[in-house]
């Protein structure tokens, strides 16, 4: 299973998701002087458990779910996280 899936399936599992998209930028750094290596995603996600929760708590509670893989296979994680109903009045 590669990255883009593994993060799909566990975000899948942790929150209900009415929308997702991964963007996997890492090709986009593999030139740059620093690069170790570790991957780059945006992440778009749109969920009914981000109701309620403040942006600041939104990401916490993606990075919470994506951690361990964050420690060793995500270098850089950009996210952009709606609750169902803003989303819906869009």
């Amino acid at each position: 299973m590669n990255l883009d899936d593994k993060i799909k399936s566990r975000l899948n599992k942790a929150m209900d998701i009415d929308y997702l998209s991964i963007n996997n930028d890492t090709n986009k750094h593999i030139n740059h002087k620093n690069y170790d290596g570790g991957a780059h995603f945006k992440l778009e996600i749109v969920s009914s458990s981000f109701e309620g929760l403040s942006l600041l708590d939104q990401h916490k509670l993606v990075y919470n779910i994506l951690n361990d893989m964050i420690k060793k296979d995500i270098h850089a994680l950009a996210l952009k996280t709606i609750p169902t109903s803003d989303w819906k009045k869009e």
